[in-house]
């Protein structure tokens, strides 16, 4: 049987192509745009704008809800 220390666990990412950005919504709330290698776009909500953007295959599944957590409750979280 293989515990969770036994077994390497592949850093979460995105998938290659996939594209983060910013839409000018002309609204006071900022927007989020994700898209994806064969055109197709998706708005995102800011939460998770924040967590796609951690998702850069250098940081762990704790490192990432660390810092998701960090930055939605407004303070700055430090990497390791």
């Amino acid at each position: 049987m293989l515990t969770s220390e036994s077994q390497p666990s592949a850093l979460p990412r995105l998938l290659p192509g996939v594209e983060l950005g910013e839409l000018d919504s002309g609204s006071t709330e900022q927007a989020y745009l994700l898209t994806l290698p064969d055109g197709r776009n998706f708005q995102l909500a800011r939460p998770l704008y924040h967590l796609a953007s951690l998702l850069d295959g250098e940081r762990t599944t704790a490192e990432v809800a660390a810092e998701l957590s960090a930055t939605l409750a407004g303070r700055s979280a430090s990497r390791k």
